[in-house]
């Protein structure tokens, strides 16, 4: 809390006057002041990424629809994996491959026509995917601290 505003959260009890030197009820009652902190702090980071969804996407739109053996699906996977994090359901998508991945020398390669589709709809999906950022310069980790209590007890 800003001392200038400490003296608005005086409060009168039969042991003296007190005042607070956090916000009295945390941030939970108070998201425009939590929001703005949290705005200024990130704005640093966030202003120094590159955003890199377009090379990501172009590099997986370039891949065939069938592709030709178990060393191209796995560079294709790879890649979706990239970006995984943002793919809802990445497991309903790559469950048809799985067969394809456990491949041996006895097994013969067969692509079918579920792969295509499983293939053209993960391009699909990547095309629409968020912005997907990647931090341009080296920085010493953030750590955001914030003041706990138990029982009312501020903890350090």
């Amino acid at each position: 809390m800003e001392n200038e505003s400490k003296r608005f959260t005086a409060f009168s009890t039969p042991q003296g006057q007190y005042i607070w030197n956090v916000l009295p009820m945390g941030l939970a009652n108070a998201p425009q002041i939590f929001q703005r902190k949290m705005d200024n702090l990130f704005k640093i980071i966030l202003s120094s990424c590159i955003e890199l969804q377009d090379h990501i996407v172009e590099k997986i739109r370039n891949f065939p629809d069938v592709l030709k053996d178990k060393k191209h699906l796995q560079s294709f996977l790879g890649v979706v994996n990239f970006a995984g994090i943002f793919i809802k359901d990445l497991a309903k998508y790559r469950k048809d491959f799985r067969p394809l991945l456990k491949e041996t020398e006895s097994s013969k390669w067969k692509w079918e026509e579920i792969h295509t589709q499983r293939v053209r709809e993960l391009k699909q999906v990547c095309s629409n995917l968020p912005n997907l950022l990647y931090h341009k310069t080296r920085m010493n980790w953030w750590s955001i601290q914030m003041p706990m209590t138990i029982d009312g007890q501020q903890c350090s």
